[in-house]
């Protein structure tokens, strides 16, 4: 039996025209704090479930080992950068972004934006007399706001009570949902349950609720300015952010400078042509058109900035697109930066974005840039353009038929689709449970084809191997890829979920 999953993504109305710019991995919007605010504005204006990350040099560096958290991000609908170091390394890239755009900022300014426009405002996380504070002095500056906040119990990710916490939320109907969990925890509960609802915008702000209630000082405005912050924060908390903070800063030293050579085009490809990208349309069976981009050898920001009209229209456009990358050798950070940004377009109005063709020297750059698990690429445009003429496209099956004690899940497992993955898994568990049925021990959940896997993915293979338990019966996860075992350790579930010389 065989179970495959079709990503299904919110549709987007608010964000930016401009290609992200990449670094270490992560899609950065180029966007100011006031351009923020008005996306902002628009995202609770369409009433759609949306979520921002303000990542700075630490969240960089997270995700460049921690796969689940580089996803996240690339998915998130607006990326914001929160650190100087990151704004001079896009200078370095040839693509400098505007200006630094802290959550420490911003939060303090949608409060204010909040109380005069009527949103609603939720504070949850943080140690619960940080938050209390938070809230009083909130309520003595904007009297008129409507806020509420609660602090959960410390728990890890998966031992929370999720719903619990949910129904808290959804009895506020917020507008606008500050989780303070704290990075990698508060994007991950965020990924979690942002499509269930709980808020038009969510977003993760950390340490912010201590600076609103004065619990923590904020460096001096000149410590801010400089990219210096991080010693005042080290200077407060030595213990608890030395070690990371030291281990971070080399590790962001040593990528951003191999990033920033990389950048340039090699001299042995300069003989290549710097090209314009050919934009068209590719008419489909069912009626509807595939927008295509035809990429030339070398694409760098420079012919980006050229062709600025033709990528803006389709950084507005809806639908799915196809990259042909057939001659394409080189990309710089703001090359791949507008195909996450595309990707992310495409996805927001169902769609999907395709990569057709990529040589060996694009793969390259894709894999060291740390996004090439997650864009589909294809050998060829006909053959993007058969899958989808198919009726039932053959990655996506999700109408498995009984086998012999044998469960595939197959391309992603996440909060996109669990509930759906969990159904079929239900099921498959629920066919053996009569004792009269000779069940295979143990029933087998095969991760072969399984590319990627979040918490909620996770959490779902604790569900299920407990509820086979209920019934007297094994469940036993097999042959994880490298993608799926990087998920499951920083979970801290890799032993309890996939069984000795199980792993590929």
């Amino acid at each position: 039996m065989t179970l495959g999953t079709t990503i299904r993504q919110p549709e987007i109305q608010s964000l930016p025209s401009r290609p992200s710019v990449a670094i270490m991995g992560v899609a950065f919007d180029p966007v100011t704090m006031e351009e923020t605010l008005t996306l902002i504005d628009g995202m609770i204006q369409a009433r759609t479930p949306r979520y921002l990350a303000t990542a700075n040099l630490d969240f960089a560096v997270q995700a460049s080992s921690d796969l689940e958290l580089r996803r996240i991000l690339f998915d998130a609908h607006l990326v914001l950068c929160d650190g100087m170091p990151l704004v001079w390394t896009s200078r370095l890239l040839g693509a400098p972004l505007p200006e630094r755009v802290t959550g420490s900022d911003m939060t303090p300014l949608l409060l204010k934006r909040s109380a005069e426009k009527g949103y609603r405002v939720f504070l949850l996380g943080g140690a619960e007399d940080s938050l209390n504070q938070a809230v009083v002095k909130t309520r003595e500056k904007y009297p008129d706001l409507a806020i509420d906040a609660y602090s959960p119990p410390f728990k890890p990710l998966l031992e929370m009570d999720h719903e619990a916490i949910i129904e808290r939320v959804r009895e506020f109907k917020p507008d606008l949902l500050f989780v303070a969990f704290g990075c990698p925890k508060q994007e991950k509960w965020i990924n979690m349950h942002f499509r269930k609802g709980l808020a038009p915008v969510s977003v993760g702000v950390g340490a912010t609720i201590d600076f609103i209630a004065g619990h923590v000082q904020r460096a001096p405005v000149w410590m801010q300015k400089t990219g210096t912050e991080w010693i005042y924060r080290l200077l407060q908390e030595p213990k608890r952010l030395f070690k990371r903070y030291m281990l971070g800063l080399g590790v962001f030293a040593w990528k951003s400078w191999c990033e920033i050579l990389r950048n340039r085009v090699p001299s042995r490809l300069k003989r290549f042509s710097a090209g314009r990208a050919e934009i068209g349309d590719i008419p489909l069976e069912n009626g509807t058109t595939l927008k295509l981009a035809k990429l030339p050898q070398i694409l760098t920001g420079d012919q980006i900035r050229q062709q600025h009209d033709e990528w803006a229209e389709l950084l507005t456009g809806q639908g799915s697109l196809v990259f042909d990358c057939t001659e394409t050798r080189f990309l710089d950070s703001l090359g791949v930066g507008l195909l996450l940004r595309l990707r992310k377009q495409s996805i927001g109005y169902a769609g999907k974005t395709f990569l057709a063709g990529t040589r060996s020297e694009l793969k390259v750059i894709l894999q060291r840039a740390g996004v090439d698990l997650f864009l589909e690429t294809y050998e060829s445009v006909d053959a993007i353009v058969s899958e989808l003429n198919q009726e039932t496209p053959s990655r996506t099956v999700t109408s498995p038929e009984v086998g012999d004690g044998e469960l595939k899940w197959s391309q992603e497992v996440t909060a996109a689709n669990v509930d759906e993955v969990w159904e079929i898994t239900k099921s498959f568990i629920d066919g053996f449970k009569n004792k009269d049925s000779l069940a295979p021990d143990p029933l087998k959940v095969d991760l072969t084809n399984l590319t990627f896997i979040d918490s909620s993915g996770v959490g779902l293979m604790v569900k299920s191997k407990k509820y086979a338990a209920s019934l007297d019966l094994m469940l036993e996860f097999r042959n994880p890829s490298p993608a799926v075992e990087n998920v499951l350790k920083l979970t801290r579930m890799k032993d309890f979920l996939i069984g000795k010389g199980q792993s590929k």
